[in-house]
């Protein structure tokens, strides 16, 4: 996937190392079975999300990526525990 450069509020003067925060917090998403249009909402949310935590310079920013990449991570796992659960309520019969 080809990412552009994405407009955040700084979190650093350096405009690569905003740009790769931006990109590596995007990266944390499960895009797989998403379409285009999901997708682009999917990225959209990141990047709102990153910048409504606001960090402040680069410890923070990473900081704020680690917790949205946290949260992605545990809700992907949250979804995939409901669906193996309702196949195996649907295998045994309830």
């Amino acid at each position: 996937m080809s990412l552009p450069r994405i407009p955040t509020e700084p979190t650093s003067r350096s405009d690569d190392w905003n740009n790769i925060l931006a990109h590596q917090t995007v990266r944390t998403l499960w895009l797989k079975h998403s379409d285009k249009e999901s997708c682009d909402q999917q990225c959209d949310a990141i990047i709102a999300g990153l910048m409504g935590i606001g960090p402040r310079d680069e410890l923070e920013g990473m900081i704020a990526a680690q917790l949205l990449a946290a949260h992605n991570a545990a809700m992907e796992c949250y979804r995939r525990a409901m669906l193996q659960n309702r196949r195996s309520r649907s295998a045994e019969g309830t």
